[in-house]
């Protein structure tokens, strides 16, 4: 008597096509491991983990809303997901996308009153985690089930071992048009936007090299939620790391990595690590991580501006780093590569493929195509960013400055609101209003004069550096208690944590701040010249204190202070 193996129906999709051709060519291949869970999947194991966690939401309310081809309706097609950059992560994602839902990434480490707003902002009742998360999956359940709303906690099905076969069905064809994947954005107030990417956004060819791509970071981030199930489609093996520099350089000392991204903080990160550490190793130690940078296919950097002295760094070293800009609206855009010159500064590289970008000024409009040579961007008012096949995605805003233009892929962004300008900077992937903050700032108790600068930081994009002129000391204004955290005190219950200053100068008696001759508006730029200039490796004069902790490992929390995102 012979049992029927039950097989996994993939949907025809061009990406999942590509997947099923590495899977039929070699089913016992590995194509993941994660090193946070000692867990190594080949894609059989994959497709057999992927599977079950089918079952599990077809039993938990899913089957509820699938139509004949076994694709979920319109109406209802998110799921959450609560995991970290995990394994567990790449099962769930892929199980929800094969029966046609849309993924809506969630950090782990959000309060549930948060998890709520986006499980009800996306109509969602299912949630999937992690059975190492299910205790918190729970408390999100029973918060919400107090405010009357009802969800299904799914955990994710890892290291199933009964035996599962995918087949490709050709008539099961999801519209390209349908939700795939939501991501929230911080913005520039209040809880997180949500921006819906079409299933288009998963179609996007990676070379199967041999070797393995690094893989690390939030899955809130569009480069932590995509770039894992874009390897996976594309067949291409991957290892799953902590996000430590050590971590990093022993691997590629280990030789086997042809991928690698990360923020320019993290490559700045490891420029530190191996100036400090390695350089002065012997050389036959040394040579070892040397090489394991330059057998790097690509190592590719994004989310914000790279100075050129850091990437001059990397040139030396044998592997210029790829810069790839976009945002959480149109993924990736313009990238650099081999062609672009190192030393041209503020270059946005060239359209990726199936890319239009405009740069235009009223009617009149510059077309640049990816057989455009590379060249600074020329002296224009708006900047259109449209994303033809990937997302309908179009980002439109007004500047100043030629330089600004770069500066709204690099986030940091000018938006003009009549005859209101509201300057706005990147903290790590928060989004800060220099007038918001500002008011508030002039209504902190010893106050006199108050300015919030934006000041460039290799560790977090830019502080919002206070500058500070205080009243004349009194009993009602003891001049001597007025220091940073004071000021973050007296701010935390006006802002969310992630717009509290991270550095404080207060002005002297005899100094004076820049500003313009006529309108007496503060010279932001100069102010930070002249008060904030930051050394080599973020050191600042000592008359600048500076809150040093990360964010992201912070315990405390209050709902909304980190915009849900952390």
């Amino acid at each position: 008597m012979t049992t029927d193996i039950p097989t996994l129906e993939i949907p025809n999709e061009p990406h999942f096509r590509r997947f099923m051709e590495h899977y039929e060519e070699d089913p016992n291949r590995i194509l993941l491991q994660d090193k946070l869970h000692t867990i190594k999947a080949s894609f059989n194991q994959f497709i057999r983990d992927v599977y079950a966690t089918c079952q599990e939401l077809l039993g938990n309310g899913v089957s509820s809303m699938m139509d004949g081809k076994n694709t979920i309706e319109e109406e209802s097609p998110y799921i959450c997901i609560q995991s970290a950059l995990t394994y567990d992560y790449a099962v769930a994602a892929f199980a929800a996308l094969a029966i046609g839902k849309a993924i809506v990434p969630l950090n782990p480490n959000i309060l549930p009153e948060e998890s709520l707003h986006f499980l009800l902002r996306c109509k969602s009742t299912i949630l999937l985690t992690p059975l190492e998360n299910l205790n918190l999956g729970h408390e999100i359940q029973k918060y919400a089930a107090s405010r009357g709303h009802g969800i299904h906690v799914v955990p994710i099905q890892i290291q199933s071992h009964h035996a599962v076969k995918a087949i490709f069905d050709d008539n099961n064809i999801i519209p390209p048009s349908r939700p795939s994947l939501v991501l929230f954005t911080s913005g520039s107030t209040g809880p997180p936007k949500g921006v819906v990417h079409s299933r288009r956004v998963f179609d996007w060819y990676i070379p199967n090299l041999p070797g393995v791509a690094l893989v690390h970071g939030n899955t809130q981030w569009i480069s932590g939620a995509c770039s894992i199930i874009w390897n996976i489609f594309n067949g291409c093996s991957q290892e799953i790391v902590r996000t430590d520099v050590n971590v990093f350089w022993e691997r590629l000392r280990e030789g086997g990595v042809n991928y690698m991204a990360g923020s320019p903080r993290v490559w700045v990160a490891m420029m530190r690590y191996f100036q400090q550490h390695l350089d002065h190793l012997p050389t036959n130690q040394r040579d070892k991580y040397i090489t394991g940078v330059q057998n790097l296919h690509t190592g590719l950097t994004s989310g914000s501006s790279t100075p050129l002295s850091h990437l001059r760094f990397w040139r030396d070293l044998g592997r210029p780093l790829t810069i790839a800009y976009g945002g959480t609206e149109t993924v990736s855009a313009t990238g650099t590569d081999e062609e672009t010159n190192p030393d041209l500064e503020n270059c946005i590289g060239r359209p990726f493929p199936d890319v239009d970008m405009k740069l235009a000024k009223g009617d009149h409009a510059i077309s640049m195509t990816r057989s455009q040579q590379d060249k600074p961007l020329p002296r224009m008012g708006i900047l259109k960013l449209v994303m033809l096949p990937v997302s309908r995605a179009m980002i439109m805003c007004i500047v100043e400055e030629p330089l600004q233009i770069v500066s709204l892929l690099t986030h940091t962004l000018i938006e003009n609101r009549s005859n209101l300008t509201v300057q706005v900077f990147k903290y790590y992937i928060w989004f800060i209003p220099v007038v918001e903050l500002e008011l508030k700032l002039g209504e902190v108790q010893g106050v006199l004069e108050g300015y919030i600068i934006p000041v460039p930081d290799e560790q977090c994009n830019h502080r919002a550096a206070a500058l500070v002129r205080l009243m004349p000391a009194d009993d009602d204004n003891p001049q001597q208690r007025f220091n940073l955290q004071y000021l973050r005190s007296q701010l935390s219950n006006k802002v969310p944590t992630y717009m509290l200053p991270t550095a404080l100068r207060v002005v002297g008696s005899g100094e004076t701040v820049p500003k313009t001759p006529f309108s007496d508006k503060v010279i932001r730029k100069k102010a930070a010249e002249k008060y904030f200039p930051v050394a080599d490796g973020a050191i600042y004069p000592d008359e600048v204190e500076v809150w040093r902790e990360d964010p992201f490992t912070m315990e405390e929390k209050k709902p909304w202070g980190w915009a849900g995102l952390a």
